[in-house]
């Protein structure tokens, strides 16, 4: 016989995973990310304002920190707040009209799986959620209730970790608002709400507390990951976002382009894909110097206003990596988020390039990019490697060569970048150290050699330490000239330059390792010293140095392998000076525990002085 379980309709369950995984690891530690959940909610709701507030300040006691995200849309009503709100995973468009548009201004929704209520735990442990709105007899009513991680992870005791149910803590609920008591809501910043809202006096404000974050969030920082996470922030669509009561504008929130195509506005082109036309939006800017991060550089494509392929991406162009550095590009494909298939990531960084839908549009963008930076070439730099070879004929004091080396040296210097062309004096100089160079042999092999290893892959890590091992074959003093030398040290700076942006710590090690003088002229009578980086490896192996536990484990698992301590080591000859510098990725934020590190590493060292 079978029992009433075994009898029993299929169902599905859901377990606490799903809140772990779609709230707190999706978006754990990435405040842009959250708020731009927050964000698109408020353009769905037909907002046309949407205002951050973000008190997280280090002066400010943990418990009143707070970030609040206001919107002036319709709000929700009961319905709305128990069948769509408060339900996970509900789909905010049919299933049957996937370009489904929003109930009043007609916007293509920018919501889709229904998850992106859970965002904000990615940050936060409490999120309390505000929302008024006119009801049938045009009155104005209000909804207060919060929820907190803690109650909705919390376990059932059954080994199962199912989520049964969770019930927020409703402070209102459907209440006329002039007939509440707003003092309760004082600390949710209710009247801020209010006032921000007094025009139109619906809307819904989402209050997140008991912060997570690390670090405070940086307006200013935070004003540009929101202006180039979404594109109607800056265009004409009626919809403002404030940060802190500051407009997010294109003139903050881009960067500042040297040269862009076309110059104002946007190219559109329709291609067809499998019998249907699609249309697309594009432009791109090239900035003057590639000091920024390496995410930021690339293309960003966006569906409905909001990103869809996250920077950095470049549709797998290679060999133009140091042109490619200096881009910025936005590609508007909205019918990506039209398709029956869901094609764009949940956390809208990646689009499924293999679709049969993506698959043409990508090789349309991958000659595009092509076209862009070819075209920036051209204009970065007139005349090509025929100017280049005029100058090298015709300019005074710059040693006889032949034809056929004035060529080799002109298309090595035409593949420099963009920051050497835009300076002709730097150009010049260039031209002139390359072509002096070149009249010693060996230094005509140690460039061909530099050359052929970063037309590989520019940022390459091996490529990177077989030219350095390439340089160190003809590091011979008698028999290079100052002229050689100068060469070297322009080489050195520029892959410095390069680094600083786009390198790793092993990367600048070797770098500096090999140049220490780069450090500074103090710098010239000290070198590596290659016992004190084998010791404190040693050290962090065996447990002598606590600041660095995950060096130490990935010792113990491959002592031979390429992780090392983010330590470069130099001693004069009899070890009585000792310099120890620390290297962080311009990627990490430097944090206290960093000085404990340091500290860790030189209270070692002078342990290690006092047993001698």
């Amino acid at each position: 016989m079978l029992n009433q379980t075994q009898k029993g309709e299929l169902k599905l369950e859901y377990s606490h995973n799903i809140i772990e995984h779609l709230g707190l690891k999706l978006y754990q530690n990435k405040p842009t990310n959250v708020i731009a959940e927050l964000i698109s909610n408020a353009w769905d709701a037909d907002a046309g304002n949407t205002w951050l507030v973000i008190k997280d300040g280090i002066e400010i006691p943990d418990s009143e920190k707070y970030i609040c995200v206001i919107d002036d849309g319709y709000g929700m009503d009961p319905i709305s707040i128990k069948e769509k709100y408060l339900v996970i995973g509900l789909r905010k468009r049919s299933f049957d009209n996937p370009a489904e548009k929003s109930s009043t201004k007609g916007r293509f929704l920018m919501g889709r799986k229904g998850i992106g209520k859970l965002a904000p735990f990615g940050i936060a442990g409490r999120l309390t959620v505000m929302t008024i709105y006119n009801d049938i007899n045009n009155i104005k009513r209000i909804s207060v209730f919060s929820l907190d991680i803690d109650g909705m992870l919390k376990d059932d005791h059954s080994g199962l970790q199912l989520i049964s149910s969770y019930s927020p803590e409703v402070i209102y609920f459907n209440e006329v608002l002039e007939d509440i008591d707003i003092t309760v809501l004082e600390k949710f910043k209710f009247n801020d709400f209010k006032e921000k809202i007094e025009s139109k006096l619906t809307g819904t404000a989402i209050f997140l507390s008991k912060l997570k974050t690390k670090n405070s969030i940086s307006p200013i920082r935070l004003i540009e990951s929101v202006g180039r996470r979404f594109t109607v922030t800056i265009s004409e669509y009626n919809f403002n976002v404030y940060i802190n009561d500051r407009l997010v504008e294109a003139k903050e929130s881009l960067p500042k382009f040297d040269i862009r195509y076309p110059k104002e506005g946007f190219e559109t082109e329709t291609i067809n894909i499998n019998g249907i036309d699609r249309e697309i939006r594009y432009w791109a800017g090239f900035v003057e110097t590639a000091d920024w991060p390496q995410e930021e550089a690339g293309v960003g494509v966006y569906a409905h206003g909001k990103i869809a392929q996250d920077r950095p991406y470049f549709f797998k162009v290679k060999g133009k990596e140091i042109y490619s550095r200096y881009m910025y590009a936005v590609i508007e494909a909205d019918w990506l988020d039209e398709l029956e298939e869901d094609v764009i990531s949940t956390d809208r960084t990646t689009i499924n390039w293999d679709s049969d839908e993506t698959q043409p549009l990508h090789e349309f963008c991958q000659q595009l990019v092509k076209k862009w930076i070819e075209k920036f070439i051209k204009d970065n730099n007139p005349g090509g490697k025929e100017k280049l070879i005029e100058i090298i004929r015709n300019t005074p004091n710059i040693p006889k060569v032949t034809d056929s080396e004035r060529d080799a040296i002109a298309e090595l210097v035409h593949k420099l970048g963009p920051k050497v062309h835009k300076d002709k004096t730097v150009q010049l100089e260039v031209i002139k150290a390359m072509t002096s160079s070149w009249t010693h042999r060996p230094m005509q092999i140690l460039i061909k050699k530099l050359w052929d290893a970063f037309e590989i892959s520019e940022d390459d890590t091996d490529s990177f330490t077989n030219s350095l091992k390439c340089l160190n074959e003809h590091l011979v003093p008698e028999s290079l000239s100052m002229s050689v030398i100068q060469a070297q040290r322009i080489y050195a700076l520029s892959k410095l330059y390069n680094l600083k942006n786009n390198g790793n710590e092993n990367q600048l090690q070797a770098l500096l390792e090999t140049f220490p003088w780069i450090l500074g002229t103090e710098m010239e009578n000290l070198r590596p010293n290659q016992s004190l980086k084998e010791n404190i490896a040693e050290a962090a192996l065996r447990g002598l140095v606590p600041a660095h536990g995950y060096t130490k484990d990935q010792l113990a698992k491959d002592p031979d392998g390429k992780l090392r301590p983010d330590f470069v080591f130099f001693s004069n000859e009899s070890e009585t000076e000792i310099v120890v510098v620390e290297l962080k990725s311009p990627q990490i934020p430097l944090e206290i525990k960093h000085r404990g590190q340091l500290t860790a590493y030189l209270d070692w060292f002078e342990g290690q002085c006092r047993h001698r």
